[in-house]
């Protein structure tokens, strides 16, 4: 595990208008413990949608403005990046997205998918994640208002 869990100058600039989330994070860090990692408090911090072998599925605690569904999927080894994903784990992908789909049919209609690497990409916590996000829907089916994904 990294000996840095979060990277508080990407937490600052993304969320230093919501003191909640700015605590959440400072609170893992002062912990040390990568809260997506099996040994971290994953289970008793996400509502866990589903797992496979190799990943996890949760409901993120603050979805991005505009945004109907927010999930990520998190690889329960814990990289940093995804070149150091596994062959395996790729193969492994195509299952978590069918969770995902089963359990929010909404995402048959379109969802983004994002991810941030490193601190120069803007990561806030230094464990390898997906952003599955579905906006909210206007009457004409696009999206209500764009979710901004913030990188670099």
């Amino acid at each position: 595990m990294p000996t840095e869990v979060v990277h508080m100058t990407n937490v600052l600039r993304y969320y230093g208008e919501n003191p909640e989330l700015v605590e959440k994070y400072r609170q893992i860090e002062k912990n040390g413990k990568c809260p997506f990692c099996p040994d971290g408090i994953i289970d008793n911090e996400f509502q866990i949608v589903g797992k496979t072998p190799d990943w996890t599925l949760v409901v993120s605690q603050f979805p991005y403005k505009g945004a109907e569904v927010h999930l990520f999927i998190l690889p329960k080894r814990h990289v940093i990046s995804s070149t150091d994903l596994m062959f395996f784990e790729w193969a492994d992908w195509p299952e978590i997205l069918e969770i995902a789909v089963n359990k929010y049919p909404l995402l048959k209609k379109g969802f983004g998918l994002a991810m941030r690497e490193k601190t120069l990409g803007g990561v806030t916590l230094h464990h390898l994640h997906f952003h599955l996000i579905v906006p909210k829907a206007n009457s004409e089916g696009g999206a209500e208002i764009p979710v901004n994904f913030g990188i670099g």
